[in-house]
């Protein structure tokens, strides 16, 4: 358990037995009202408690090949027990190379193996040879809609923050009709700050307690929130009796490798992150490098299509998206870039009658529903449109974009009152996207 728990914030029914009069006298003389002190303080203890959390806290360094020694590759993860066991992010064990030293101190630490793998989420939870170790506690409960929680960063990248569970929804795998149950964190680092973020961070409520940990989309590089996997998820795979679970080494089989290859490669790792930061033109050459070795890789050739696109080479994003479906079963997301090549290219016939048999095929993904009706105001049908916004909007009450284009379509057929309400829950979402 980490030292020093967190207070709880008092209860509106405290907060309003201060008494009326005692507030007055406080805003009178100045000084801030008991509330306004209270959730102050409360701040700060949730804060503190992700910087406390740190202690528990492992870094993964991860040498690939075709990288400079320089150049790794960083996950996180964390104590589960004092007794060493860990939860980490699968990629850092798919070559058993790497490094593994504690946040805290720098001090190296000796993984022996996994003893639970979560392959679709991308999580295992290791031995590690470290005893008598801060740790953190697995939340019993789902992390609630609109609950605070906080996130460590070091003070460098701009320190830890604190940001609401927008939504419990779900997000594709690269394999046909899988998709994830992920929390939705409202909480947008900044153009770069996500680099800066590890996947195998913990998110924790005010007790201290992991309700999540995130992962970095294998699909969607354009969103602004942080998806996470919820503590249940990671607790359905924590042996009960963790001594007498019987330990793999390294590197695992490869049924617990990634469903794309890709995902492990040096190349498009170090492309992705170049695409994150804006510099499109080394993105491309790394992706392309990396798919030259791996040419059936749907990821691959979906991130080079989003870079060709920001290059504005639409024939050659065209083809890279067709590729990314073919290879990727046809899944939604990759459906969902080829469509919105076509509407970019003024086919939008074509990209409606795509989409059309996409959100049938894949009710549950809300940014097909999100292209249909893009692809549908442009062929001016917004009543329709109008119907798969809502759909979007309730699949993932989380993405701006979404509400965004709601409001556009609402506001085109001079449905006021409701046009209002998407207003408000944009400026919602706006207060909650801004860089921390």
């Amino acid at each position: 358990m980490l030292a020093s728990p967190v207070l709880r914030v008092l209860p509106l029914s405290v907060l309003l037995a201060l008494g009326s009069g005692a507030l007055l006298a406080e805003e009178s003389s100045g000084t801030e009202p008991r509330s306004a002190v209270e959730a102050i303080k409360a701040r700060k203890d949730h804060l503190a408690v992700a910087k406390n959390a740190s202690a528990s806290f492992l870094s993964f360094e991860i040498q690939r090949a075709g990288l400079s020694a320089d150049d790794l590759i960083t996950y996180r993860g964390f104590y589960l027990s004092a007794d060493g066991l860990a939860i980490a992010p699968l990629q850092a064990f798919d070559s058993g190379r790497f490094t593994v030293r504690n946040e805290a101190d720098g001090s190296a630490v000796q993984v022996e193996g996994a003893i639970a793998v979560e392959a679709d989420y991308g999580f295992a939870i290791i031995q590690t040879d470290q005893r008598n170790r801060d740790f953190l506690r697995l939340s019993p409960e789902a992390a609630s809609i609109g609950e605070v929680v906080a996130i460590h960063r070091s003070q460098k990248d701009g320190g830890s923050v604190l940001a609401p569970v927008l939504a419990r929804r779900e997000a594709p795998l690269p394999r046909p009709q899988k998709y994830l149950k992920v929390l939705s964190v409202g909480v947008n680092f900044g153009r770069n700050g996500a680099l800066h973020v590890p996947a195998g961070t913990p998110v924790l409520n005010r007790e201290g307690e992991v309700s999540g940990c995130l992962y970095q989309p294998f699909l969607n590089s354009n969103q602004l929130f942080s998806l996470a996997v919820p503590a249940p998820a990671l607790a359905l795979k924590s042996p009960v009796h963790a001594k007498k679970a019987a330990i793999m080494p390294f590197p695992l089989p490869a049924a617990f490798q990634p469903a794309d290859s890709l995902a492990l490669d040096a190349s498009y790792l170090l492309g992705r992150d170049a695409q994150i930061r804006g510099d499109v033109v080394q993105a491309e050459r790394l992706l392309r490098q990396a798919l030259a070795r791996n040419p059936q890789s749907a990821l691959g050739w979906q991130r080079l299509g989003l870079v060709l696109r920001a290059r504005n080479r639409k024939e050659e994003a065209m083809q890279a998206f067709r590729n990314a479906a073919s290879y990727g079963n046809n899944l939604g997301s990759f459906l969902l870039n080829q469509a919105d090549q076509l509407s970019l290219m003024g086919r939008i016939e074509d990209a409606t009658a795509l989409l059309a048999r996409a959100c049938a095929a894949n009710p549950g993904d809300y940014d097909l529903h999100r292209a249909y009706a893009v692809a549908l105001r442009s062929a001016t049908d917004e009543q329709t449109a109008q119907k798969h916004l809502e759909i979007a909007t309730r699949i993932a009450p989380d993405s701006l974009r979404c509400w965004t284009l709601l409001s556009k379509c609402l506001a085109k057929q001079g449905k006021w009152n409701e046009e209002k309400k998407a207003s408000d829950h944009i400026y919602k979402l706006e207060s909650l996207y801004r860089p921390r």
